[in-house]
């Protein structure tokens, strides 16, 4: 049955947690009430007629001919000036990430956030100007656009960016777990130096050196590496958590890199993939390229005893030590 498999088990675990934080995050932004806001806008002061707004002719007409009022649909510098937290809704309705507009028009989280409280007038411009661009495009891509899904573009894009927030937050809870199970293996039985700090304080440090003269750092590209009593990277650990099939050739892929630039620093490392979805395909490719020496299933490492016991044992052999 799949309910007996580890990985079963971690899916269910992760999906229900996933679910959980979407809907509450999604939850404390429509609780700011951006939508309500902007309803009751008092617009009447506002020019629509500026050619410097980014606003197509032919949007704008098909916006006036639907009957919505034009700040429901088109960003006024004017308006997320005196309120930049409604920057959120105008970049979720024109289907923008923060990533996205980041590379068009700069940083915008200080705003959506709350932490600014006032846009520069000159930036609100080219900010409403660059949003407003893309809204039109939207509306100029079809003769008759559905303007009530445009509206809806608001929670449709920022649960998109949650999504992709969480597959975030993924690699880095998965990482601190593995930071965790080897600092407190190598902790309990006292092979490293500091053994008067408590563990939660340890786990905040990323380098520990043992009582063999060897490192143990915790980074990225590789994610943990061991350098010997010479201080030359003898191993180099990659770890990957996420679960979805689809993009396990990729994270792969990213290892791989990794690798490729711990064996040109030192062409006899141990190269380690520790991987929570370890695809035939990438199976097949670990075979085939010869650039990974080791895999572990990082699933059953967390959840199964005895995968766990045998990954602890060969860590322990990489790094020269007893257990």
């Amino acid at each position: 049955m799949p309910e007996d498999r580890p990985l079963w088990n971690a899916q269910q675990a992760n999906y229900t947690l996933r679910s959980v934080f979407i809907y509450r995050r999604l939850k404390q932004v429509l609780t700011l009430g951006l939508q309500d806001q902007i309803m009751t806008l008092d617009i009447s002061g506002l020019d629509w007629q500026r050619e410097d707004l980014g606003i197509s002719l032919t949007a704008m007409e098909k916006a006036k001919a639907a009957g919505l009022k034009l700040h429901l649909v088109f960003c006024h510098p004017e308006v997320i000036a005196a309120n930049p937290r409604l920057v959120l809704y105008y970049r979720c309705l024109s289907a923008i990430s923060q990533k996205g507009i980041t590379k068009l028009f700069g940083n915008v989280v200080p705003y959506e956030s709350g932490a600014r409280t006032s846009i520069p007038p000159e930036r609100a411009l080219l900010l409403a100007r660059t949003l407003n661009r893309l809204i039109s495009a939207i509306l100029d891509s079809e003769p008759t656009p559905a303007f009530t899904v445009l509206l809806a573009l608001f929670p449709a894009t920022y649960t998109v960016e949650l999504d992709g927030s969480w597959r975030g937050q993924i690699g880095q809870r998965i990482s601190r777990q593995v930071k965790e199970l080897l600092v407190s293996d190598l902790l309990e039985r006292g092979h490293i130096s500091h053994p008067l700090l408590p563990l939660p304080e340890l786990l905040t440090k990323n380098a520990f050196t043992l009582d063999n003269g060897y490192r143990l750092v915790f980074g990225s590209e590789p994610d943990v590496a061991i350098y010997d009593s010479g201080d030359i990277l003898a191993c180099a650990i990659e770890v990957k958590g996420g679960m979805d099939e689809a993009g396990a050739l990729e994270r792969y892929g990213a290892a791989k890199k990794s690798f490729d630039a711990a064996l040109a620093r030192n062409p006899r490392v141990l190269t380690v993939y520790l991987a929570s979805c370890i695809t035939p395909t990438v199976r097949q490719r670990i075979n085939a390229d010869r650039t990974v020496r080791e895999a572990f299933d990082l699933t059953e490492v967390l959840l199964d005893p005895t995968s766990r016991e045998h990954f602890l044992s060969q860590f322990y052999w990489w790094l020269h030590l007893n257990r």
